[in-house]
């Protein structure tokens, strides 16, 4: 059954120990076994958290160069679950909102690995299979997380992708389809199942980036291997959340879509998303948002046997959370492996 959880009320408990900004942070100096890192604590509301970064997980490759990550965990920290956070495009594992979200994470108890999993490439040479080799190694990062898991007192049997717009499309990719092993990647690329995922406003449709031509003939390829659609039907079952915000919502708008010549469509060569949409009602003022394509995704998901939730985040937007909305998605994390 689908709930749609509108935020209203405070929800002041959870916010005790899971605060949304990192506090001081004093250096520590690295073990021998992570020379190459460095660890500092942080305080995340009235817990103090290591943060250990710049953990190479993948070796420097012609393709996707030499992939870094940060791991943050309680000390002491015991049967968590593992937690890999996604970024969104264009930024690093340590901008925000990420290092306060993954203290926040951490201070509840989850082992939380950030990866840097996007390269410097330009966008306007990616083709279908340099994507799906982003991918390969962003499930790279996942498998360091596993391998190392136990070291800092996680469970290795409990795991959660967190993805955040473009880094919501990756988590999907990682948890869908069997990625190819690189030889490249730190430890060894087994199969792996994913518990659960929670996704803040992916771009299900490529609605976003412009300008349009830059993916030329290969665009209904790109769309097969960025985004879950593809994927659905093959990939393990697991539960999942599909977040969108009110300001996403109003920031992401896209209208001028009703013709169906328009050029958006280019990006649906067969009509299957407009069908859906107009299905939907949603191009009866010739606009659609981030919230209906994800209402799309979760019908789809359901009907191929997924448990989805999808919540809406009245005062948040597709950059930060509100302290209250923040508090509901970590309560959501910490618990979706057990759903």
């Amino acid at each position: 059954m689908r709930r749609i959880l509108v935020l209203s009320v405070i929800v002041a408990l959870l916010l005790a120990g899971c605060g949304g900004e990192a506090g001081e942070e004093t250096n520590v100096p690295p073990t021998a076994a992570l020379a190459v890192s460095t660890t500092v604590t942080t305080t995340v509301g009235a817990v103090e958290v290591e943060v250990v970064r710049d953990l190479v997980y993948h070796s420097e490759s012609e393709r996707l160069g030499e992939a870094l990550l940060d791991v943050y965990a309680l000390p002491g920290a015991e049967g968590g679950p593992v937690v890999v956070v996604f970024h969104e495009d264009g930024v690093r594992k340590s901008s925000s909102p990420y290092p306060a979200l993954a203290g926040a994470m951490a201070g509840q108890g989850a082992v939380v690995f950030v990866p840097d999993w996007r390269t410097e490439q330009p966008i306007t040479d990616t083709t279908r299979d340099d994507l799906l080799d982003e991918v390969d190694g962003s499930a790279c990062a996942v498998s360091y997380a596993l391998a190392h898991a136990v070291e800092y007192g996680a469970d290795p049997g409990k795991l959660v992708l967190f993805g955040h717009s473009a880094g919501a499309n990756t988590a999907s990719l990682v948890a869908l389809r069997e990625p190819a092993p690189l030889p490249e990647c730190a430890v060894e690329m087994t199969p792996f199942v994913v518990d659960g995922m929670v996704l803040w406003e992916g771009d299900w449709l490529m609605s976003q980036p412009d300008p349009l031509d830059q993916y030329g003939d290969d665009l209904p390829l790109i769309m097969e291997g960025a985004t879950p659609w593809a994927w659905l039907a093959t990939g393990p079952r697991m539960a999942v959340d599909l977040v969108t915000t009110w300001g996403g919502q109003a920031a992401f708008r896209r209208c001028d879509v009703s013709d169906p010549e328009a050029p958006y469509w280019e990006r649906d060569p067969d009509g299957w998303f407009r069908e859906r949409l107009e299905a939907a009602g949603a191009l009866e003022d010739g606009c659609f948002d981030v919230g209906e394509p994800t209402e799309i995704l979760a019908d789809a998901m359901r009907e191929q046997g997924f448990d989805v939730v999808e919540l809406f985040l009245e005062n948040s937007d597709h950059y930060h959370f509100s302290p209250d909305d923040q508090a509901l998605v970590l309560a959501e994390v910490m618990a979706i492996a057990d759903r």
